[in-house]
């Protein structure tokens, strides 16, 4: 099948007469590309194709496939209907991130890329998201690593000098939902070019030590165990053994007034 039907389709605001199903569409900087339901009593394909244009009789890929929604769909033709593609498939995309990926990743390698694309190794920090997942910034050479989504080729993640999905620095060919997974690099997407020694790190945030917002203590010096001395004023001391001889005197009164009485 044609690479240039391939990718991500938009849903459209183009509605077709008395056909009630949706209308995608591709754009690009070439031409732009439509996924719609045919339905033609004149004949020829019926049900979802890809064309240059609504309503003509040119096709670059058919389905036969007559489902409500193109999602789901598996196994597509070329132009002539007949030559099948089993690879084909057409699946739900949306651009909201489904899992969460670290916020710093480093770029690294102990094999060929060091020496081939050293000016992609280094820091990545997350600048957005882009196709579903997480976009990184940084780098040596303040390179782009993002998962690139085109349909065809190497799709996965990849790093570029932007989000130019064709113009390849070092492809991945991991479609993970994170980055931290890639066991492997390829030069310009090169198979003669693979790093098996290519690695992605996730950086774990340091944890920043918590102390009670009641005790107002250095950093560097350790809390303090009171001694019994200094956990109370003088003034408050003496008191305190007053008050307890004054207890021992009563106390001693009123039992001799009790053995006198006796």
């Amino acid at each position: 099948l044609q690479s240039g039907v391939l990718g991500i389709f938009t849903l459209s605001s183009q509605k077709i007469a008395n056909n009630p199903h949706p209308v995608y569409i591709k754009q690009s900087s070439d031409q732009d590309y439509y996924l719609y339901f045919r339905q033609n009593d004149a004949g020829g394909p019926q049900g979802w194709i890809v064309g240059p244009q609504l309503l003509e009789d040119s096709f670059y890929l058919t389905t036969q496939s007559t489902s409500a929604c193109p999602a789901g769909i598996f196994g597509g033709f070329d132009s002539d209907d007949t030559t099948k593609d089993d690879t084909f498939s057409i699946e739900c995309h949306s651009d909201m991130v489904k899992v969460e990926c670290c916020p710093t990743v480093t770029i690294t390698s102990e094999g060929t890329l060091t020496t081939k694309q050293g000016g992609i190794m280094g820091e990545y920090k997350k600048v957005g998201d882009y196709n579903g997942h997480t976009r990184y910034q940084g780098g040596h050479a303040n390179t782009t690593l993002f998962y690139r989504k085109s349909g065809h080729g190497p799709d996965g993640w990849m790093v570029g000098m932007d989000l130019e999905e064709n113009s390849f620095i070092v492809t991945t060919r991991d479609k993970a939902f994170c980055p931290d997974v890639v066991t492997s690099g390829y030069d310009r997407d090169n198979d003669q070019g693979q790093d098996t020694a290519f690695r992605i790190f996730c950086q774990a945030s340091t944890p920043v030590p918590s102390q009670d917002p009641g005790i107002p203590v250095g950093y560097d010096k350790p809390l303090e165990t009171l001694s019994p001395q200094k956990s109370i004023s003088s003034a408050a001391r003496d008191t305190l053994m007053s008050s307890a001889c004054f207890r021992l005197l009563v106390v001693t009164y009123l039992l001799m007034l009790r053995l006198a009485q006796e």
